[in-house]
């Protein structure tokens, strides 16, 4: 059956005709598609888009004008447009799942965030409590990334005098921590 007879027989819907493209051009077809759905995850799909492609022929081959170029050229463009929706479903689907792993993991990375800030009201609550030099060395250390020296300039004081408020202040600020956050359970 030439081109033109099965273009006919596909415009009076005649299963013969259907039958005659798909042996003479599933190669063709196969070829195109395969070629655009070339990644791991969209080879599944090949099958379907194939079949996609046969009921887009059987109902659409009266759009295929002559003037404008061979049956063969239509026809690898209606595959390509038809493989590349698909290739696009395919990345809007990965996209999509991608967007949601990192939903996901900002959901964790937030509530450690949060955690992390509670603690540090927790530790600054504590840190207030402590006397005035130690308060002001305990901000100046570990809040504001303060050397010992710088500390021991502004205070006036060896560095030696400096380690050991922070080494005698440490258990105090523990312990105070440890009554924190026992009330932090209780409440939350």
């Amino acid at each position: 059956m030439n081109e033109r007879r099965i273009l006919n027989g596909l415009a009076d819907k005649e299963l013969d005709a259907l039958n005659q493209f798909i042996f003479q051009y599933s190669k063709l077809v196969y070829g195109v598609i395969g070629s655009i759905l070339n990644e791991p995850n969209e080879k599944s799909s090949i099958e379907e888009c194939y079949n996609d492609v046969l009921l887009l022929i059987w109902y659409k081959s009266e759009y295929y004008d002559e003037k404008k170029g061979s049956f063969k050229n239509w026809l690898i463009s209606v595959v390509k447009f038809k493989a590349l929706d698909y290739k696009r479903k395919y990345k809007t689907k990965q996209i999509e799942q991608q967007m949601e792993e990192v939903i996901i993991q900002d959901d964790i990375d937030l509530e450690k965030l949060l955690v992390k800030k509670e603690k540090r009201i927790l530790v600054l609550q504590a840190i207030n409590e402590l006397e005035e030099i130690d308060r002001y060395i305990f901000k100046q250390r570990f809040l504001l990334d303060k050397s010992i020296d710088d500390i021991s300039v502004a205070l006036q004081m060896s560095t030696s005098a400096i380690y050991t408020r922070i080494s005698r202040g440490k258990p105090k600020l523990k312990k105070r921590m440890e009554g924190y956050d026992e009330s932090y359970k209780v409440e939350h």
